[in-house]
């Protein structure tokens, strides 16, 4: 999430000078892969991923959203999508408690009811 989060921005660091200084942070070299693989997969499949959140997110315009919240968003949608190994609902209840952690009181409701929208979506297919 800080990766895509950080890819809102133009930075002086890239996200690869992140990804290292994260790696060096003593992560197990699954969870470093998933991150590596989950950052890149969401970037190639934004447009598709930014649509989700669009169509599921009623009223609301996804530039508007908050950074951190799109962020999150962009994560369990990717999640959802892409990662048959990870149940839904995981993805749904990583980000709500990412958006208690990193967001406003507010945000866990408001991500959680945009995810259920993108997840019935996804059981209608």
């Amino acid at each position: 999430m800080k990766l895509l989060f950080e890819s809102e921005f133009n930075l002086d660091t890239t996200s690869e000078e992140t990804l290292c200084l994260i790696g060096e942070e003593g992560l197990d070299k699954d969870d470093y892969k998933y991150i590596q693989r989950v950052k890149q997969g969401v970037l190639s499949n934004l447009s598709s991923i930014d649509e989700a959140i669009a169509q599921s997110a009623i009223g609301w315009d996804i530039e508007r959203m908050s950074k951190v919240d799109k962020s999150i968003l962009r994560l369990a949608v990717y999640e959802m999508l892409h990662e048959e190994k990870i149940p839904v609902s995981v993805s749904v209840s990583e980000a709500v408690n990412m958006s208690r952690i990193y967001s406003t009181d507010e945000s866990g409701a408001f991500i959680n009811g945009i995810l259920g929208a993108v997840s019935r979506k996804l059981d209608e297919k």
